[in-house]
């Protein structure tokens, strides 16, 4: 089930296409932070995309790679942040757990640029992820700096479940045990269900 809104997503999408403001005493600016960071836009695609695999949507080309290349590269002629309206990844309308990888991917050590104010927008897409139930939070570290990774936060998962859903999930639960027990013995059932039982809670 999804949790991320459109609102969300656009909000994201628009924080990067458009940048944020920063203001002190004496000025304010526009702060820019590109998606892919320190790499080439392509790159950063190919790193969460099999692009070879994908389909055009230029005629011209046989995959995505090829039609990604003459329209951010060749020609250029594709709007900033286009990726986040592009149907074929999955964005705009996928998964949470696509699009969420996709923002981790951003902050990840190998593709941001540390010259430039990347904490900044991982502080703006943590707040507004969180209104929908999910935080990115430091998962490992990579010669010394941060790896990033997202989870649930701050709700009730099984209040935000659709109810026959958690039925459904119950039932698949039960079924599994008694195929199990037909081959193991009760004692060895019983541990695995009180060893899945702590990891769900």
């Amino acid at each position: 089930m999804n949790r991320l809104t459109e609102i969300t997503k656009r909000d994201i999408y628009e924080l990067f296409r458009d940048g944020c403001t920063v203001e002190d005493l004496f000025h304010t600016e526009n702060v820019q932070y590109p998606y892919y960071g320190r790499l080439e836009e392509i790159d950063f695609l190919e790193r969460l995309y099999d692009l070879d695999n994908m389909k055009s949507i230029d005629s011209r080309h046989e995959n995505a790679k090829g039609d990604i290349i003459r329209h951010t590269i060749n020609n250029d002629d594709y709007p900033y942040c286009w990726v986040f309206e592009d149907d074929r990844f999955g964005l705009a309308n996928g998964s949470d757990e696509m699009f969420l990888r996709f923002i981790c991917e951003i902050f990840h050590p190998l593709v941001r640029d540390e010259k430039k104010q990347w904490g900044l927008f991982l502080e703006k897409v943590n707040n507004l992820i969180k209104e929908d139930g999910y935080e990115l939070y430091i998962k490992e570290y990579i010669s010394g700096r941060e790896v990033y990774d997202y989870r649930f936060y701050g709700v009730d998962v099984a209040d935000k479940m659709d109810k026959n859903a958690i039925r459904d999930l119950i039932d698949e639960f039960k079924s599994g045990l008694i195929a199990k027990a037909s081959k193991k013995n009760w004692e060895v059932v019983v541990l695995e269900l009180y060893t899945n039982i702590i990891i769900i809670v």
